[in-house]
């Protein structure tokens, strides 16, 4: 590995083209789980609320809530493990060869590959958790059982990952330094 890699070079090195692409991505994923929260909570409140004395909670809504949660818990965990074990051949490669300073591509599309995995994890939780919530309106229990509220938190969670972990050059070269050289 060659050790004359800094952040320097490698923000001067790395151009808004290579990463575009995987802006695009992180763009699409976040405004995907928004719109269909928003689709969720516009419904919610339109949705007409019956006498909350009468309604029952459903035992399939009942399990499927803190299924949801514990999808989300195991899901968080494995986008900090999971994507790291998935291109650890790729870094491996990558570390191994003679790097030169012709290599960005290669930087940025471990990145990319890496930032997809973590995301898809997180968005598979949050339209999970989403559906469990848009369900518990649609059998009116959510008005009777706010706990159902709980099935947010994977989307909201992803919504800010996506915000925190949007790429640009400096985050992409600070994970290319921290995880790669």
């Amino acid at each position: 590995m060659k050790s004359y890699l800094n952040f320097e070079s490698l923000y001067s090195n790395i151009s808004n083209e290579q990463i575009r692409n995987t802006q695009i991505i992180s763009y699409a994923l976040g405004s995907g789980m928004t719109l269909f929260f928003g689709v969720t909570l516009f419904y919610y409140y339109l949705e007409y609320i019956p006498d909350p004395n009468i309604l029952e909670e459903t035992h399939n809504l009942f399990y499927l809530k803190y299924l949801s949660i514990l999808a989300f818990i195991s899901l968080l965990v494995m986008s900090y493990i999971q994507p790291l074990k998935v291109l650890s051949n790729e870094l491996d490669a990558v570390k191994n060869d003679n790097i030169t300073e012709k290599d960005y591509d290669k930087f940025v599309g471990i990145h990319r590959s890496y930032l997809i995995v973590r995301l898809a994890l997180l968005e598979g939780a949050g339209l999970f958790g989403l559906v469990i919530f848009f369900m518990s309106i649609l059998n009116y229990t959510i008005y009777s059982f706010p706990i159902y509220w709980i099935c947010t938190i994977p989307a909201i969670v992803m919504i800010l990952y996506v915000i925190i972990l949007f790429p640009t050059k400096t985050k992409v070269s600070n994970f290319i330094l921290e995880n790669m050289i």
